[in-house]
């Protein structure tokens, strides 16, 4: 460690399964520098040895205070990032419904007050919004928050929070 270097985080993922002729190489990584943060994430998929990308994202945020939308300062984009997941089960289709997702990620400001960052996925068989981070005037009072619906295979609604207040109130739940 070092003053002035970013934090920087990853993970290596590695799954090899030869009898079937799979295997899978993910990579996952965070850096934070004094002005932004990133978050990449890379993994390859291979069936029958024919290597495609099955996981690509990428999220540049914490820009202060960001970029107004309204012209008047109430909304502020302060990160956004995107990426797709599954296309490469989706071109070797391993079910019906192709599992291919979008993903859609930023984090926000409304007046400069309440900041939180907000994570959409879509797909053909689920539609999933998470948000984490929530804070207002800088005290976080919302770790995360993800509400889940999947309708194929079967049908699955899934709901959770996780909130610590100034570490006097903490707590989670699912259903």
């Amino acid at each position: 460690y070092a003053d002035g270097l970013p934090g920087v985080e990853g993970t290596l993922n590695l799954r090899v399964m030869p009898d079937r002729d799979l295997w899978e190489v993910g990579v996952y990584g965070s850096a934070d520098f004094a002005i932004l943060n990133m978050e990449a994430e890379l993994v390859i998929t291979a069936y029958n040895n024919i290597p495609l990308p099955n996981k690509i994202y990428f999220y540049v945020g914490g820009f202060t205070p960001g970029i107004n939308v309204d012209g008047m300062g109430i909304f502020w984009i302060q990160g956004a990032g995107g990426g797709v997941e599954g296309l490469a089960d989706t071109v070797f289709l391993s079910s019906r419904v192709p599992p291919l997702k979008l993903i859609f990620s930023g984090q926000f400001a409304l007046f400069a007050v309440l900041q939180a960052r907000a994570d959409l996925t879509m797909g053909m068989r689920e539609f999933s919004l998470g948000m984490r981070d929530l804070n207002i005037a800088g005290i976080t009072l919302l770790e995360s928050a993800s509400l889940t619906t999947q309708w194929y295979p079967e049908l699955r609604l899934n709901a959770g929070i996780e909130l610590n207040i100034l570490d006097i109130i903490e707590g989670s739940g699912s259903i």
